[in-house]
């Protein structure tokens, strides 16, 4: 009798194992795409963005390019991505033939005269059932367009209301 009361515990318990090595997972791959902006590796920040993101960029070396631009721009008017924090993922939901999840990521621009603080979600996508994810910035896509790149997108997974950016003035 004791064995079969053990058989579900263990069964819970490896079950919470594997979310938290898959949780480790996304936050691994999302941190290397962060880290890729930081060492301006276009290139292996556009390997981890959602492949209908590089496409609608007109493909992988016009997105690079484009990265690559806007980012010497904002460094010729004086603005740096001063941090990148992730949050934690949220539960993995099946979609489909994928995984999905929603990561949150606060990003604060340093600017001249002071810094921008935003808070997003990032949509994270496996299509190998947990071992590579991409990333999609939920900030810059609204919900039919979402509904349009993922026809089964599971609507247990709750994504949490856009947010204004913060500007705080330099001295405050």
């Amino acid at each position: 009798m004791k064995k079969l009361f053990l058989l579900p515990l263990f069964f819970l318990l490896m079950i919470s194992a594997h979310a938290q090595k898959q949780s480790e997972n996304i936050k691994r791959q999302a941190q290397a795409m962060s880290d890729a902006v930081f060492q301006k590796n276009y290139e292996l920040m556009a390997d981890y963005t959602y492949p209908w993101v590089v496409a609608q960029m007109g493909g992988k070396e016009k997105m690079i390019s484009m990265i690559s631009s806007a980012m010497e721009e904002m460094a010729a008017q004086g603005a740096t991505i001063q941090e990148v924090t992730l949050g934690e993922p949220s539960q993995v939901v099946k979609a489909g033939n994928e995984l999905h999840c929603i990561l949150p990521q606060k990003t604060v621009l340093k600017l001249p005269n002071g810094t921008v603080s935003n808070t997003s979600s990032l949509l994270c996508i496996s299509k190998d059932n947990g071992t590579k994810w991409s990333f999609l910035d939920l900030a810059q896509v609204d919900e039919v367009t979402l509904k349009t790149i993922f026809p089964d997108f599971n609507t247990a997974l709750v994504i949490p209301a856009k947010q204004q950016p913060v500007f705080l003035p330099n001295g405050k």
